[in-house]
């Protein structure tokens, strides 16, 4: 239908009762900036591929966190035994209560620091894998692109696009999952 256009409008337009006043662009105008910065990242992706190479291993080495996690389990295996001792001993000899109780309730606490530590590492290695294997997804969709585009395809966007903002109909700014910005 001639009279039917798509457009892309903010995601937060009519939030909480304040008008965004992004202007709406068409998918036309997004679709064609979105090449003429693919097609400004494919110029330099050579650049970009022996940077990353030179990168890569520093920035998505999860060692020193597997350690640090591997620590926190045997502090936290560690720190139950010592709780179900308490409770046996509770259990089976006469105690100071309160004295037992503080000494039960620190170790609580010492148990959820931990879990709260180890938690902690499991997520930012978990965001360090997930960041990798976006990049390699990113790398290999480059590296198989034999020639700058000129049809727009969603495979592309999905696969080489984090997130695009729209400042001005003439600026619209598209964040790679390699981080660069154009």
């Amino acid at each position: 239908d001639k009279y039917i256009r798509v457009i892309w409008r903010c995601n937060r337009k009519y939030d909480n009762g304040q008008k965004c006043c992004t202007p709406h662009v068409s998918e036309t105008q997004i679709t064609d900036k979105f090449m003429t910065a693919f097609n400004q990242i494919f110029t330099e992706r050579e650049e970009l591929f022996s940077t990353f190479d030179m990168i890569k291993d520093t920035l998505f080495c999860t060692d020193m966190l597997t350690a640090k996690q591997a620590e926190l389990e045997n502090e936290m295996h560690l720190i139950s035994g010592m709780m179900h001792q308490a409770l046996r001993d509770n259990a089976s000899v006469a105690q100071d209560q309160n004295e037992w109780s503080r000494q039960f309730d620190a170790l609580e606490q010492r148990m959820n620091d931990a879990k709260s530590k180890y938690e902690s590492v499991s997520a930012e290695i978990a965001d360090k894998l997930l960041r990798q294997s976006e990049m390699d997804a990113f790398f290999a969709y480059l590296k198989k692109q034999k020639s700058a585009v000129t049809i727009f395809t969603d495979d592309m966007w999905l696969s080489l696009l984090d997130y695009a903002t729209v400042y001005d109909k003439d600026d619209i700014r598209f964040t790679f999952r390699n981080g660069t910005e154009i």
